[in-house]
């Protein structure tokens, strides 16, 4: 004799099973998700290249960097090209639409050391930061949108002089600047090189300043990765 065994199924084992269905694509979503924006990230920062300087400026002990100091840097053998980093929010009025957008004070070394790429135009050059030029870079998304009226928090770049005169907020002396070495093997010969400069200038303080070197920003991005 042949005998069926038949399964009963309540309320509480249907929504338990629906809990477990639930929270097994959740964590499927989730983990797709994470690893996309972690290797879109990854991406981006390694497209900056291997021989980027980050510097920040906490301290400058009343000796605060100018322009000028800073393309003193570029005498040094190590060190190839320096920007400085500058930035203030801005209204970008459109039609009748109104939103921010981050603008950003550099030099035409900023293009080079970040591995910009330019569709259409030139990038922002020695004589425009000379003269205060009023000219700007925008990123090609903000080209884009412009045509359908729609804006979001987009990225323009203008001459470092420019943004000083333009912008309150935005101070003379310099207080973040990107470095580029002259390869990625003399990238810790160039971060030696801005440390030695840096101490000298701050008074021996090495709280007065921060290097971060891109190896050290793609290490920490692993670590979160890692985590994620």
């Amino acid at each position: 004799m042949q005998i069926f065994h038949e399964l009963h199924y309540n309320g509480n084992t249907i929504i338990l099973m629906l809990g477990i269905i639930i929270g097994v694509m959740s964590l499927v979503v989730l983990v797709s998700l994470t690893s996309g924006a972690s290797g879109s990230v990854t991406n981006k920062i390694s497209s900056l290249g291997s021989d980027l300087l980050t510097v920040m400026i906490s301290d400058d002990k009343g000796k605060p960097i100018k322009l000028d100091d800073l393309y003193e840097f570029r005498d040094y053998s190590e060190i190839s090209e320096v920007s400085p980093i500058a930035q203030s929010q801005v209204a970008a009025d459109y039609a009748d639409n109104s939103e921010t957008s981050t603008v950003y004070g550099v030099t035409g070394g900023y293009k080079d050391i970040n591995g910009l790429t330019i569709g259409s135009g030139r990038f922002i050059n020695n004589s425009d930061v000379e003269n205060h030029t009023n000219v700007a870079v925008i990123s090609a998304d903000l080209a884009e949108d412009s045509s359908t009226e729609t804006y979001s928090n987009y990225e323009l770049y203008i001459p470092f002089t420019s943004l000083v005169r333009l912008a309150d907020s935005v101070p003379t002396s310099i207080t973040n600047f990107c470095v580029a070495a002259e390869s990625d093997k003399t990238l810790d010969a160039a971060e030696n090189r801005m440390e030695t400069l840096l101490m000298e200038r701050f008074e021996n303080d090495d709280e007065a300043f921060s290097i971060m070197n891109q190896s050290e920003i793609m290490e920490a991005l692993s670590d979160v990765t890692n985590i994620l």
